[in-house]
């Protein structure tokens, strides 16, 4: 296991929060990037800008090509918890508790309480 891995891995439970700000943050050093390339390259005094904005469109679209995809994982199973919290139906609950507990001890932390603390308002328990 890598030292990435290992690092990644102690965030357990923030990984969501995490990749949403890397994700914020490349996409708007991607767009600021673009706006210079297309508006400001050719505006006196700005010109001398344009590589170092070459390079950051790379770099913050490489960014974007590996975090967005795990943001929007992520994100989804965020996005899957609260849907199954608005259920109204016991038995349609039950139906979907496997999803709701995979999604909830692989986004951990907080997800966890939150879909532990649902479930036990709602009689059941959260399936290992």
């Amino acid at each position: 296991m890598g030292v990435l891995s290992k690092l990644w891995n102690s965030w357990y439970g923030k990984h969501l929060q995490i990749t949403a700000t890397v994700t914020f943050a490349f996409g708007l050093m991607f767009i600021y990037s673009v706006i210079h390339l297309a508006f400001l390259q050719d505006i006196e005094g700005w010109g001398d800008f344009t590589a170092v904005s070459i390079v950051m469109v790379v770099i913050s679209g490489l960014g974007l090509f590996i975090v967005a995809p795990e943001f929007l994982h992520l994100k989804g199973k965020a996005n899957l918890i609260n849907e199954l919290m608005n259920l109204t139906s016991t038995a349609e609950l039950r139906r979907r508790q496997a999803e709701g507990d995979d999604a909830a001890r692989d986004l951990g932390g907080m997800f966890v309480d939150k879909w532990g603390n649902f479930l036990q308002e709602k009689g059941l328990k959260m399936r290992r």
